[in-house]
């Protein structure tokens, strides 16, 4: 969970020595600059000894500035809007040589660590739960809008009973009286989290039906709907959720879906192709 170091700035703050108060007065004003520059940078601004500086981030329980600071900038990463996390993320990578390696390392930092969290026998029990229910639903919006409609499109091909909940379309009341508790729902959301993704969840966990979250940790209000959670990172070099990590685990959860139910998704995707034959609706290879 992400720290609000802000808070515990103004939480200490009757407990902290003048010089102490003087530094996170700052802290409190000044919150980027404090999470970019150096101790000796801030020291100087403010006319004070380092010693001051790590003293009051031991007193909050850090190990020293260092730690502070990151804990500092994961904070204003994930609590501001797009414009200002790109700003912050912009700080960061302007002091890389080779943007394109350090993306390209940020994405698979997500991937790993998001795979060390899986739980595959998770995974197994909602592959399970997928090919007994009734009818499985799909939401997602904005950054998770792709990967969402993405799993509900392919979950439809193999099992023939997928809807994707689009808040946009109109008919999402009516599509939730159908949904009942013999149903799945799969949640796809990152911070900053949709109202309307989450009332959505809070209607369907409402009556029984199981939920499966893919979110970016404990914290996130979709959570509390969750009968299965799984976490996936989301950081980037600029103002996004990156969903390549979300996108991992949809294609782990529609592999083993495929893998294990083979007859089923081969008779179904047979049926799909006559029909796009049929219709005319792919370009053919002599073209």
């Amino acid at each position: 969970m992400t720290v609000n170091v802000l808070r515990q700035l103004e939480e200490k703050m009757d407990n902290l020595t003048n010089l102490q108060k003087k530094t996170a007065d700052y802290i409190l004003k000044n919150p980027m600059e404090a999470a970019f520059s150096t101790i000796e940078q801030i020291a100087q601004t403010l006319d004070i000894s380092t010693t001051t500086i790590v003293r009051l981030t031991l007193f909050l329980g850090y190990t020293g500035y260092t730690d502070f600071q990151h804990t500092l900038q994961n904070f204003l990463k994930s609590s501001t809007v797009p414009s200002t996390k790109m700003e912050i993320n912009m700080l960061e990578a302007s002091s890389k040589s080779n943007l394109m390696m350090e993306i390209t390392q940020r994405v698979l930092k997500n991937i790993t660590n998001t795979y060390d969290k899986l739980d595959y026998e998770q995974v197994l029990k909602v592959v399970e739960q997928i090919k007994y229910c009734r009818n499985i639903y799909v939401v997602g919006t904005r950054s998770s809008f792709g990967v969402a409609h993405n799993f509900s499109f392919n979950l439809d091909r193999i099992f023939n009973n997928c809807n994707f909940l689009d808040s946009n379309s109109g008919d999402i009341p009516e599509k939730i009286r159908r949904i009942t508790h013999e149903d799945m729902l799969f949640i796809f959301g990152m911070s900053r989290y949709s109202k309307a993704t989450y009332k959505i969840g809070n209607l369907v966990h409402e009556k029984g039906t199981k939920v499966v979250v893919i979110t970016d940790g404990y914290h996130s209000p979709f959570a509390k709907h969750a009968d299965y959670l799984f976490i996936a990172d989301r950081e980037s070099v600029d103002f996004r959720n990156s969903m390549m990590a979300s996108s991992l685990i949809a294609e782990i959860i529609i592999g083993v879906c495929t893998i294990q139910n083979q007859d089923y998704a081969k008779e179904n995707l047979q049926e799909s192709e006559l029909n796009l034959k049929l219709l005319d609706s792919m370009m053919h290879d002599n073209i």
